[in-house]
């Protein structure tokens, strides 16, 4: 005689934690980030910015483009905080785009922050992410601070690209009338670039470098 087959396990218990379903869409939301930077960086690599163009960089004097700036900034963060609080570890992009809002509202200070936390963590710090770090250091003229950058990033094997080399140099030279340190650090900067930098992408931008 033959036995019945046994019953089918049983189906698994439902999702009903909510904690694990935020942090599910969280994680999921970043890798979307993530997949939108690199298609962003890839783009601007087969098409380099036209000359004299700044990415990252609002209007001033614009009212309305700093409420946006503002906007996004706070939006941002509380996307970035929502993301401790269910324990998701925060991926390089999220980083990069918090890095960025920082560096357009001239809070250099809030991004080194920022990028800090990926010390420690399993995530490369990219170019893309202290790029925007860096321009506003030098933007600003917090050279020294920029100089420092530089270091770690070349202790962490970042490797600066045209436009970050031409804004280091561009902003040490104007200091180095008033301080000999700077005059002095102007040369190895420019063998610097010559080494990282094979192809000019952007001439119009070389004219920061008239005062080196």
């Amino acid at each position: 005689e033959d036995k019945a087959p046994p019953p089918p396990p049983p189906p698994p218990p439902p999702k009903d934690d909510d904690a694990a379903d935020a942090a599910a869409a969280e994680e999921d939301d970043a890798a979307e980030e993530e997949e939108d930077l690199d298609a962003e960086e890839e783009k601007r690599e087969e098409e380099p910015r036209r000359d004299g163009e700044e990415e990252d960089e609002v209007p001033l004097g614009d009212d309305n483009a700093k409420e946006e700036v503002s906007r996004r900034r706070a939006f941002a963060f509380e996307v970035y905080e929502d993301m401790k609080a269910s324990n998701v570890a925060v991926k390089e992009a999220a980083v990069t785009m918090l890095v960025r809002v920082c560096c357009l509202d001239d809070d250099p200070d809030a991004a080194a922050e920022i990028v800090a936390t990926l010390a420690g963590t399993r995530e490369k710090t990219k170019l893309r992410t202290v790029s925007p770090l860096l321009r506003c250091y030098c933007r600003l003229g917090r050279v020294r601070e920029a100089i420092e950058l530089r270091d770690r990033c070349a202790d962490g094997f970042v490797t600066f690209g045209e436009t970050e080399h031409v804004a280091l140099i561009a902003a040490v030279a104007k200091k180095k009338k008033d301080d000999p340190e700077m005059r002095a650090l102007v040369p190895e900067l420019m063998d610097l670039m010559a080494a990282d930098v094979s192809v000019v992408l952007s001439p119009a931008s070389w004219t920061g470098l008239a005062d080196a």
